[in-house]
């Protein structure tokens, strides 16, 4: 084999492996991109789900309130009592649909846990109050809440907690996905510089050693 056609392997062999390695980094950016998205996305959906588990417990504090001060009407009192359910209902659903978003946070999700477990105590409690409230035929609204009250300020703050604590997990989950995908851009701009820059010289070097 002449040095020319030698000269002209190397160059092909060159140029495939660039080609090669250019494919390679090209999955693996789109790995990347891909993991950005699903980041952003989950991040999103954690911070989503917890704030609408705090407003629908808020909801349900008030629907609360609604039927000790508005429920000597029986009409009335059905009507906040299904609505303090529903509310109470929706709180649990959004916290157990957040448990699997946040498993790589474990402080969020050990506070999720716990208020959910407050939470499920503070029902039952609750529906205590609801049995004296209907069985008071004087003045029920003061009986029962005084056998309430102050109850739901310790779930209130374990629920404040994990809503900000979700929210920080997320904004740092984010930076980091976005930090490396910056990298990753760069570190792939480089390279492309490299090659270029070396492939650029390869023909002209191997047209002066054919002559």
């Amino acid at each position: 084999m002449t040095i020319r056609n030698k000269l002209l392997l190397t160059f092909s062999t060159t140029i495939t492996l660039f080609l090669v390695l250019i494919a390679v980094e090209a999955m693996q950016y789109h790995l990347y991109i891909n993991g950005s998205s699903e980041v952003h996305e989950r991040s999103l959906k954690a911070t989503t789900l917890a704030f609408e588990a705090q407003v629908h417990f808020k909801k349900q504090v008030q629907e609360w309130k609604n039927i000790l001060l508005r429920g000597y009407d029986p009409l009335s009192f059905d009507k906040y009592e299904k609505n303090f359910g529903d509310e109470e209902r929706d709180t649990q659903v959004s916290l157990k649909a957040l448990l699997p978003l946040i498993v790589s946070n474990p402080e969020a999700t050990s506070k999720a846990k716990a208020f959910l477990s407050a939470h499920s105590e503070l029902g039952a409690k609750y529906r205590e109050g609801l049995t004296i409230y209907k069985a008071t035929r004087d003045n029920p609204y003061q009986a029962t809440d005084k056998y309430v009250k102050g109850i739901d300020r310790a779930p209130t703050d374990l629920l404040d907690d994990t809503v900000k604590t979700v929210a920080i997990g997320a904004e740092k989950e984010v930076a980091l996905i976005e930090s490396q995908l910056s990298s990753t851009e760069k570190q792939v701009a480089l390279n492309d510089r490299t090659r270029y820059s070396t492939s650029d010289h390869r023909p002209f070097v191997a047209d002066k050693e054919s002559y």
